[in-house]
């Protein structure tokens, strides 16, 4: 009984030509990962100081809320009449309501604002590296 050995598989070698252009190949997706992780990193940055801002302005509109609060039972406190009580209570209504509107547009901007300026360095990426990696298809 003669065992018979697998025939081998052949090894693939790249053709000499083509070293080359492989070793430029893998260089080029090194230079590109890397700008795209600089620009990922500058995204990062940008969004949390948008994030940051938004904070801090809700923060102060809470600030300045508690603070109309406290002014508004102030007021309610001293009131004569019924009236004055209603009247007072009503202008406090719209008052509140109107803050509120207000801050609700400031921060829906800052928020896009962010948006924008996060996005920027993705999107310039995104371009530069279509532009890299169809530069060799190009006619």
């Amino acid at each position: 009984m003669t065992a018979e050995k697998p025939a081998a598989k052949p090894t693939a070698k790249p053709a000499p030509k083509a070293a080359p252009r492989i070793e430029e190949q893998v260089e080029m997706a090194k230079t590109v990962g890397a700008a795209n992780l600089d620009a990922l990193a500058e995204a990062s940055a940008l969004a949390f100081d948008g994030a940051q801002a938004c904070i801090a302005e809700m923060a102060d509109y809470a600030r300045s809320s508690v603070a109309s609060g406290f002014d508004l039972v102030e007021r309610l406190s001293e009131v004569k009449t019924p009236q004055e009580f209603v009247a007072i209570q009503i202008e406090a209504g719209k008052d509140s309501v109107n803050r509120a509107v207000a801050q609700t547009t400031k921060i829906n901007r800052m928020v896009g604002d962010s948006v924008i300026k996060a996005s920027a360095p993705l999107n310039a990426r995104a371009n530069e590296t279509m532009e890299v990696l169809l530069k060799p298809y190009a006619a």
